[in-house]
């Protein structure tokens, strides 16, 4: 009687531990399907979210090109004067996205602004940097980088485009062929509803070597824009 009783809690002490070890199993196979880890060769749970990251993750590249034909007649409304225009104008960019940390990004975009036939041809010269203005820019390079948990202070420096509101005072102008872009220290804190930007920038600046050289900068001197917006 002792080894009958003896043999059947045997019997369900393995089956006991054969459904534990069962559950056991599903339950880690679940974990490692809801969370970014991966369970290794003894059944635990290893986080490898960092691990699996490749360089390509942190690094974005996107572009555009825009060609828009453009028609103006009667401009101004003067009749008898010649004020017809008829052009083509191309707008091209391309961007990169570089966010080693989840607090840091640094945007990097070159731009390339023309008018179809409006370069020098190759019979009187070589590359486009003998016309009087280049159609190949620099559109933006800043870094942004964020101070407090989920990225409510933030400081944007380098060249940058600045936009408020619907920007009808105050924006980036992309409708135009070349746009606008600033170069200018930005902060920015946002709590949801309630936002604040305090910027500083130079639109000008007559103590560069290169400066006098421009007939647009002469006798502005040095021009700055700042402000605040709430």
């Amino acid at each position: 009687m002792k080894h009958q009783i003896a043999g059947s809690f045997s019997r369900i002490f393995s089956l006991v531990v054969f459904s534990l070890s069962i559950a056991t199993q599903n339950i880690t196979a679940q974990a490692a399907q809801e969370n970014p880890a991966k369970a290794d060769n003894r059944g635990e749970i290893k986080d490898t979210k960092k691990d699996d990251k490749k360089w390509s993750d942190y690094i974005s590249i996107s572009g555009m090109t825009r060609l828009r034909p453009e028609l103006k007649y009667n401009v101004g409304f003067k009749d008898g004067t010649a004020n017809a225009y008829e052009f083509a104008a191309q707008k091209t960019w391309l961007s990169l996205n570089v966010s080693p940390l989840d607090n840091l990004k640094a945007v990097f975009t070159l731009q390339d602004s023309r008018i179809w036939g409006g370069e020098t041809d190759s019979l009187s010269a070589l590359s486009t940097s003998a016309e009087k203005s280049q159609s190949l820019d620099l559109r933006e390079a800043f870094i942004d980088l964020g101070l407090l948990p989920d990225a409510q202070l933030r400081i944007l420096a380098g060249r940058q485009k600045i936009a408020f509101g619907d920007q009808r005072l105050f924006g980036a102008l992309e409708w135009n062929n070349v746009g606008r872009s600033f170069d200018a220290l930005r902060v920015r804190w946002d709590a949801g509803v309630n936002s604040l930007t305090v910027w500083g920038s130079i639109l000008t600046e007559s103590n560069a070597l290169d400066a006098p050289q421009i007939s647009a900068y002469q006798g502005l001197g040095d021009t700055y824009f700042n402000g605040l917006y709430n």
